[in-house]
């Protein structure tokens, strides 16, 4: 700040150095004229004071230019984010209802949720490396400094999602890349098939070879991997329900009572005892029938030690309405096993009878009768 005694000389004035005691600014030195009595072109300029600026940020930030993708390296990131979802939807829908069902705690990620999770460690290392500063900001829309504590925690769990920020930043990333280009996502596109049909039919030929190969892997890969992970989340054991007896518990609680809480005991289940099933009552059961009117050799037959012969006749079958009936029980080799066994006369009042034999083996009965009869083999069954 300058101060000086102002010198009326032909109309000139020259401002001298100020003194050693300078007055306050504002105020005129004593004994001299104020500067509002001398003519306008006579007045004192006074040098404004010389303040030095505050270093602006901004610059640095103007200085920073975000990573400028060429078009097919922006198309591969989109399509290895949506590559990424369809493996974990896929994933989810092979296994939805199987693995709430089965032991979650022995279970294990698939093969498609494993190829996912490399595959996002891949997509956010190549972002860091490129954009860090673009990711972690989103093309300067994240402030870090300026956040409150709360708002910074969110963003951190956003980002440790893996999944929600880098579709934001796909988003903006394509944004300032169609910006530097002045086009819309359609001319991009078209510009894009322009380019691809300009190339020789070679070349061509070469690029449509290689993207189908790359689709048909993803179709195959996926699917055998689909149909392992069912595979082996069906292989899981399946706990079974099992109804547990608390003991110790009480049937009321009381609510206004502050006690701690006691871990209730689980006593082991009983495993039911098997009801035994009744053991069959055996009974006679016929196995073999012969019917006959007259004399008759059966065929050989196996039998048991323990068997009934049970006959039966028709006395109306005969004129004189009675008649013999007899009955010899022969070995297969011809040899007597009980001779007589039945020999009864068959009349009105005796049609019927059962003889029950002790020795068996392979036998035959030879059946001698002058009328109609019916011999039945039981054995208990």
């Amino acid at each position: 700040m300058w101060e000086g005694k102002i010198v009326m000389s032909n109309q000139q004035w020259q401002p001298q150095q100020p003194s050693q005691q300078q007055s306050p600014y504002g105020q005129q030195p004593s004994g001299q004229l104020p500067s509002q009595q001398l003519p306008p072109q006579q007045q004192p300029q006074w040098a404004s004071p010389q303040f030095q600026q505050p270093p602006d940020d901004r610059q640095s930030r103007q200085d920073y230019h975000p990573h400028q993708y060429r078009g097919w390296v922006l198309a591969a990131l989109v399509i290895g984010y949506i590559i990424v979802l369809m493996l974990m939807f896929i994933e989810i829908a092979v296994t939805s209802g199987i693995r709430a069902s089965a032991d979650t705690s022995s279970s294990s990620a698939g093969i498609l949720s494993s190829f996912a999770a490399l595959f996002l460690l891949v997509f956010h290392g190549f972002i860091i490396i490129l954009d860090s500063r673009s990711f972690f900001t989103l093309y300067g829309r994240i402030q870090w400094k300026r956040l409150k504590a709360w708002q910074r925690v969110g963003l951190i769990f956003a980002y440790l999602s893996v999944l929600v920020m880098p579709a934001i930043y796909l988003t903006l990333a394509i944004q300032y890349f169609l910006r530097g280009r002045q086009q819309t996502l359609g001319q991009a596109l078209e510009s894009g098939w322009i380019a691809y049909r300009t190339r020789t039919p070679r070349t061509q030929l070469l690029i449509g070879i290689i993207s189908g190969l790359l689709l048909l892997s993803f179709v195959t890969f996926t699917s055998v991997a689909a149909i392992i992970d069912r595979a082996s989340v069906l292989a899981l054991p399946t706990p079974s329900t099992v109804s547990h007896q608390v003991v110790g518990s009480s049937p009321t609680v009381n609510a206004t009572a502050a006690q701690p809480t006691v871990a209730a005991t689980q006593a082991p289940t009983p495993t039911p005892t098997p009801t035994p099933k009744p053991t069959p009552v055996p009974k006679w059961t016929t196995v073999q029938t012969f019917k006959g009117n007259g004399n008759k050799k059966t065929a050989v037959f196996t039998v048991p030690d323990d068997w009934k012969i049970v006959w039966s006749c028709d006395p109306s079958s005969f004129d004189g309405g009675e008649y013999n009936l007899s009955v010899d029980v022969y070995n297969s080799d011809g040899t007597d096993l009980d001779l007589g066994a039945i020999n009864t006369i068959c009349k009105s009042s005796n049609t019927s009878d059962i003889t029950e034999e002790h020795q068996g083996g392979n036998v035959y009965l030879d059946i001698q009768s002058e009328a109609a009869w019916t011999i039945q083999v039981q054995e208990l069954k």
